[in-house]
């Protein structure tokens, strides 16, 4: 049995200042510093010991990976966050769909696709097919670091309704250094155990 923990990146400079912040980067604030800090006790402290490690290549979730293991790692771009085409970097308020496109939708959909960015087909089968390469590795467990938007995507499509998400305790997103918990069955695919949030549990 092998399992993986997905976890967000700790608070960056662009999260506290509201910016839009997919494939481009920012620095971890040092609240972020402290959170991956945190976390990596809380790692510790419960008994969950990783054999693999990987992350996305921005250099936000490079840093977070670093604070909370000493193993060698994998960067890979499939990890990345949701790219937001010509908004990237700018106030958050800017270019977000209005109500008309909102109500009842668990995402963006293909919004961002119009501004030069990307569907959440494509980045939801890129986060699979890279989670599927790492399910695939040796090892037991795996620390993955990525993003929240492309965690949600996942989700989003392993849940796809508000109940569903609800009743799996994903109502509240995806928080910095969330981790979200699953097996690799023997078919290769994600069984998903339950998401926990190390900065908050005891």
């Amino acid at each position: 049995m092998k399992k993986i923990y997905l976890t967000r990146h700790g608070e960056t400079l662009f999260n506290l200042t509201k910016k839009r912040q997919g494939a481009c980067d920012s620095p971890l604030t040092e609240t972020g510093i402290d959170q991956a800090k945190k976390a990596k006790e809380y790692f510790n402290e419960h008994g969950i010991v990783f054999d693999k490690a990987y992350c996305s290549t921005s250099e936000r979730a490079e840093d977070t990976l670093n604070l909370i293991t000493d193993l060698p790692y994998e960067r890979m771009k499939n990890l990345k966050e949701w790219n937001f085409g010509v908004y990237e970097g700018e106030p958050e308020d800017l270019g977000t769909p209005g109500p008309d496109y909102l109500p009842d939708r668990l995402n963006f959909g293909d919004w961002w696709v119009q501004h030069g960015g990307e569907d959440v087909k494509e980045l939801r089968e890129r986060m699979k097919n890279a989670l599927a390469k790492i399910g695939g590795d040796e090892g037991k467990n795996a620390i993955v670091v990525s993003h929240a938007g492309a965690i949600w995507s996942l989700v989003t499509g392993m849940f796809p309704s508000r109940d569903l998400l609800e009743e799996n305790g994903l109502g509240n997103g995806i928080k910095n250094l969330a981790t979200l918990e699953f097996e690799v069955l023997e078919n290769g695919e994600l069984k998903f155990i339950h998401l926990f949030q190390p900065l908050l549990e005891e």
